[in-house]
C-alpha cells in the first residue's frame, strides 16, 4: 500500500469491482509509462460521485487497512491510514476519516491523498452516495 499507484487501485477495487481495479490499474500503469491522464469515470470514484459502493465490501476493506496500519512500523503506516480514511468517508464516517487524517499528518505532514482528503472533508464534500436511501454506512 506504500505505492499510490497501488494504494489506489486497491481503493478503486474496494469501491467497485474487480473489473473496476483492473481499470484502475491499466489506468495507472498508462499513466506511469506516458502521463496518459486517468478517465474521469475513476476520478469521479475517488469522488464520491457514481454507483454506491457495497458497504459491507467496505466495511471488511476497512477492517484490513486498520490492521495493517496497526502492524506496520510507524513510516509505513501514512498508506493504510489514508486507506482507511477515505473509506471511512466512502461510508459516510467523515469524523472518523479525520481521526484517520491526523494520524497521518502526524507521521507524514505532506502526504499527498492525506491533505487532498483532508479537503474534501474541510469543505464538508461527502460521497453523493451517502445521500441515496439504503447506502448509509
Amino acid at each position: 500500500m506504500e505505492r499510490p499507484l497501488l494504494r489506489d487501485v486497491a481503493i478503486a477495487q474496494w469501491a467497485t469491482d474487480l473489473a473496476g481495479g483492473i481499470r484502475a490499474l491499466d489506468a495507472q500503469m498508462a499513466f506511469a509509462r506516458s502521463g496518459e491522464m486517468v478517465p474521469d469515470e475513476l476520478g469521479r470514484v475517488f469522488l464520491g460521485e457514481g454507483p454506491a459502493p457495497d458497504t459491507g465490501r467496505l466495511r471488511l476493506a476497512l477492517s484490513v487497512v486498520r490492521e495493517a496500519a496497526a502492524r506496520a512500523p510507524r513510516a509505513s503506516r501514512p498508506a493504510p491510514l489514508t486507506a482507511a480514511a477515505w473509506l471511512s468517508w466512502a461510508l459516510g464516517r467523515s469524523t472518523h476519516a479525520g481521526i484517520y487524517l491526523e494520524r497521518v499528518r502526524e507521521i507524514d505532514p505532506r502526504y499527498s491523498l492525506a491533505a487532498l482528503l483532508d479537503t474534501m472533508i474541510g469543505i464538508a464534500l461527502l460521497p453523493e452516495w451517502a445521500f441515496r436511501r439504503g447506502s448509509a454506512g
